[in-house]
């Protein structure tokens, strides 16, 4: 009787099972690797062709997909500052065919390397693993500093001065720090226009003359010297000056810029803006929106349902 009743329920377990569609859970998904090399000839060469504007590698394969890189050698955003490069992925969609679409995991490393070969652990980017969808961007080391420049300035300036206006420039030049006993101290991080409006503030309390066609982008790079040295005055004249040139092709990069810095005053007045339906719309259709969806996305899940009719 024991077996009888346990070959029923076996066969009526079958049954069952025939008419039910079935699928399966791959854990760890097929994966493959690879790397591609890019040499820039003459890298001093290649700045000045502006901000946002890319030389961009040859195609690559891997994973049947096709790549390329794209290089900024002056950044790719407004805010970054003049030594400093861009380095992009792209996805180009999958090899042998002319279609852009498809979609496809990625994750890999961005190493500036030595010229014999090594990478330079300073400048590393790993990415997180990320959908790359129809020619779009799949990470990005969107602040990845490139070598030193081979040029620099020169400034002169008293000791004490410094020290009286920035408790940073106090522990640089009368701490423990190596800067107390050297006759120069070497700034890499500050343009030196930026640098020289800096030292003005520091003597006069006030800001140079500066073209309005300057203002904007010199705004930026003294508020990132003047959270660097704790000048806190001469941050909220930068953050004041900013506000006024919030629209919809600047309000994503100035709302970074506001958020690394702490800038909460000028963060406000830039989330005040996006969140104008009429404002938030021109953002939609600007070249940023990706990035604004990339950095706050809570943000415009709200505004998108917000705005939804």
């Amino acid at each position: 009787m024991g077996n009888s009743s346990s070959s029923s329920s076996a066969a009526a377990a079958a049954a069952a099972l025939a008419g039910c569609s079935k699928s399966t859970i791959l854990a760890v998904p097929d994966t493959e690797t690879g790397s591609h090399v890019l040499t820039v000839d003459g890298y001093t060469m290649t700045g000045g062709r502006g901000i946002g504007n890319s030389i961009n590698s040859g195609t690559f394969t891997v994973g049947d997909h096709n790549w390329h890189i794209g290089y900024y050698p002056d950044g790719s955003r407004s805010y970054h500052k003049k030594q400093w490069i861009s380095v992009f992925v792209y996805h180009d969609g999958p090899a042998g065919t002319n279609d852009n679409g498809g979609s496809v995991m990625a994750h890999f490393e961005l190493s500036l390397l030595k010229p014999n070969g090594k990478p330079v652990s300073t400048y590393r980017k790993t990415s997180s693993r990320e959908p790359c969808g129809d020619h779009r961007v799949a990470d990005a080391c969107r602040a990845a500093s490139g070598p030193p420049p081979a040029y620099g300035e020169l400034f002169k300036a008293h000791r004490a001065v410094l020290a009286t206006r920035s408790m940073v420039f106090m522990a640089e030049l009368f701490g423990n720090m190596k800067e107390k006993a050297a006759s120069c101290v070497k700034i890499d991080d500050i343009v030196p226009n930026a640098f020289r409006a800096m030292l003005h503030f520091i003597y006069t309390d006030s800001l140079p003359k500066i073209g309005d066609g300057d203002m904007m982008a010199m705004a930026q790079h003294l508020l990132v010297a003047a959270d660097k040295y704790n000048l806190e005055r001469l941050k909220l004249i930068c953050e004041d000056k900013l506000c006024t040139y919030i629209d919809s092709k600047t309000v994503v990069n100035t709302l970074l810029l506001a958020d690394q810095h702490g800038c909460k005053c000028l963060e406000e007045e830039c989330l005040s803006f996006v969140k104008s339906r009429g404002n938030f719309k021109s953002v939609m259709a600007s070249d940023d929106f990706e990035l604004l969806i990339r950095s706050y996305p809570s943000l415009v899940k709200d505004l998108l349902a917000k705005f939804a009719n």
